[in-house]
C-alpha cells in the first residue's frame, strides 16, 4: 500500500481519524503519518493550536526568521538543558561529553538514539558539510564513560544503537 497524501492526511483528520487509525488504513506506521502532517503543517486531530509552520506562514518573511529563530533557540536550550545537573557529577567533561551526559540525564533512564545524541553534541555546526561521521557519539560515550563515577551512575548502551544513563542508588536523592 502507498502513504496517504497530505491532503488525504488533513480529510482524515478533520473526519476525526487518529494517525493510528489513519496509519492502519493504508498499512503504514502511525509515525509516518504523524510527521507528514508536521512537515505540511496540518494541526493534530482535536488540535486547536496552530503549528509552527501555520503561525510563520501568516507573518511577513522578516518577523517569520525572527520567530523561527526563536524557536530554535527555545528548543536549543530544552535540548541541551540540564547543565547543572552535570556539574553536579563533579568531574570535568569536554564540551561535547557535557552535552552528551546532559542529553542523557535530561531522558532520566529513557532510551536516547545515536541520532539524538549527535544532535545534542553538534547542535551548533550549521554547516552539513563540517559534520563528522555519526559514529563519533560512541567514541564520546566511550570517553565518558570512562570518566562517569561508579556512584554517579552508568551509561548502558541498547542493541548498539541507543543509550541511557542509569543512576545509581541514591544518586538522585543526593
Amino acid at each position: 500500500m502507498t502513504s496517504p497524501s497530505a491532503e488525504e492526511i488533513r480529510d482524515l483528520y478533520n473526519e476525526g481519524m487518529s494517525s493510528v487509525e489513519i496509519g492502519r488504513m493504508y498499512g503504514v506506521c502511525d509515525s509516518a503519518i504523524r510527521s507528514k502532517a508536521i512537515r505540511h503543517g496540518i494541526p493534530r486531530p482535536g488540535s486547536r493550536e496552530k503549528s509552527v509552520r501555520q503561525i510563520a506562514e501568516d507573518m511577513s518573511p522578516q518577523d517569520a526568521v525572527d520567530y523561527l529563530l526563536g524557536v530554535v533557540e527555545e528548543l536549543q536550550e530544552a535540548l541541551i538543558d540540564g547543565g547543572d545537573e552535570v556539574d553536579r557529577i563533579g568531574v570535568h567533561f569536554t564540551g561535547y561529553e557535557r552535552r552528551l551526559m546532559a542529553r542523557l540525564m535530561k531522558s532520566a533512564g529513557g532510551m536516547v538514539t545515536r541520532d539524538a545524541l549527535f544532535s545534542a553534541i553538534y547542535y551548533d555546526r550549521p554547516n552539513p558539510d563540517d559534520m563528522p561521521d555519526r559514529k563519533i557519539v560512541d567514541a564520546f560515550v566511550c570517553k565518558t564513560r570512562k570518566k562517569l563515577p561508579a556512584e554517579v551512575g552508568s551509561i548502558e548502551n541498547v542493541w548498539g544503537r541507543e543509550y541511557r544513563f542509569v543512576a545509581a542508588p541514591g544518586w538522585d536523592e543526593a
